[in-house]
């Protein structure tokens, strides 16, 4: 079971856009189960107090304000398992699938995007098991001890 640890959650806000050095598994596994708690919270008063197309709109911007940390998270996480940094372009398929959706929901044409999914399901396939591959790599255990990247995550 994972307790919050408020030293980890600062520690990853701190270094929001800090790539250099490690972060082991409890980082990550501290900031997703923060933002998922926050989310929830966020969501219900969303809910209570705004109206549906509204909602969609808060939420997109959350999920991007979450996303910030992400890639140099993901990039420490990488770096404790003695890993290149270039293993997280993999989150880009997915991430730029959603993107595309997002903006073409804003096209006035409201047959667009319907006609896209039906074309674009290979890229989803490609996508969801290039995230499937990097959400695997993010749980692997850390070298133990110091790697070219700085010491071991746990014990700092």
């Amino acid at each position: 079971m994972v307790r919050l640890d408020s030293h980890r959650l600062s520690r990853t806000i701190r270094a929001t856009l800090d790539r250099s050095g490690r972060s082991d598994v409890a980082e990550l596994a501290h900031y997703v189960l923060c933002v998922v708690l926050f989310h929830l919270a966020v969501g219900l008063v969303l809910m209570l107090a705004l109206d549906a197309p509204t909602q969609a709109i808060a939420r997109d911007v959350l999920l991007v304000a979450y996303f910030i940390p992400v890639p140099a998270l993901m990039i420490r996480r990488l770096h404790d398992q003695e890993r290149s940094a270039a293993w997280v372009w993999l989150a880009v398929p997915g991430m730029a699938l959603w993107l595309v959706r997002k903006v073409l929901v804003l096209v006035p044409d409201t047959t667009m995007p319907f006609g896209i999914d039906q074309i674009a399901w290979p890229l989803d396939w490609f996508g969801g098991l290039a995230n499937l591959v990097l959400i695997v790599l993010l749980l692997l255990p850390g070298t133990k001890g110091p790697n070219r990247f700085g010491p071991d995550s746990r014990a700092v």
